[in-house]
């Protein structure tokens, strides 16, 4: 049995390794492919980040904070994380945006465009803006860090903030990534012609087909084609 199986696998891959000319070409063309979509199809993504540091409390006059006063800020910065994605504080955010960017953003734009997440353990919150636009995707991220939260402080009156540094410009699209399509379309299209190689009958017309696909067989007879 086990015998058996590995001679149909030998005889897969001297298969695979005849028709080794036709995986290549086409794992070539789907890699060729896959930049192409990257580089001309698919429009550009840029990705702008900010953090600032939030605290429930002040500090004392010894610049300390209690251990139960850091566990209450890490429970309200995740709570105020998911404040800041709320409609009503994205249709305020839609009406006092920066006259400076490309266009005019909706709320329902800058809800699909702004990614907020908490690192409790620092009391850091993390924003990221993504726009087909860099200089936009910076803008956004620095008025709304700063916008939501300063709202969210004033409407519980809870709380404090500090932006650690401005949002950088992006320098390069964040999506799409030409390495990873060029690699995908490659594996496709590897995987597509590598069925279609095992599944396709090889056809034999004269001697010589045999012998170049089992190069050491013998040949017994041959039967000769008649017209």
């Amino acid at each position: 049995m086990i015998a058996r199986k590995l001679k149909q696998l030998q005889a897969k891959l001297e298969l695979l390794w005849f028709r080794r000319w036709l995986i290549l070409s086409i794992t070539l063309l789907g890699a060729v492919l896959g930049f192409a979509v990257s580089a001309f199809l698919v429009t550009p993504q840029y990705t702008a980040e900010n953090e600032l540091y939030f605290s429930a409390y002040t500090v004392n006059y010894h610049k300390t904070i209690s251990d139960q006063q850091l566990e209450n800020s890490r429970g309200l910065a995740e709570s105020y994380s998911v404040y800041m994605k709320e409609a009503f504080l994205l249709e305020r955010a839609e009406k006092s945006q920066p006259y400076t960017l490309s266009k005019h953003y909706t709320a329902g734009e800058l809800g699909r465009a702004i990614d907020i997440r908490v690192d409790s353990d620092a009391n850091v919150i993390f924003f990221r803006v993504t726009t087909e636009n860099p200089m936009d995707s910076k803008l956004i991220c620095d008025f709304y860090s700063e916008f939501s939260m300063r709202e969210i402080v004033e409407l519980t009156g809870v709380g404090s903030y500090e932006i650690f540094n401005e949002t950088k410009l992006p320098e390069k699209p964040s999506f799409p990534n030409p390495i990873l399509f060029t690699l995908l379309g490659a594996l496709l299209a590897f995987a597509l012609v590598v069925s279609y190689a095992l599944k396709v009958r090889q056809k034999i017309y004269e001697e010589k087909d045999i012998k170049t696909l089992i190069p050491k067989s013998i040949i017994v007879a041959c039967v000769p084609e008649f017209k």
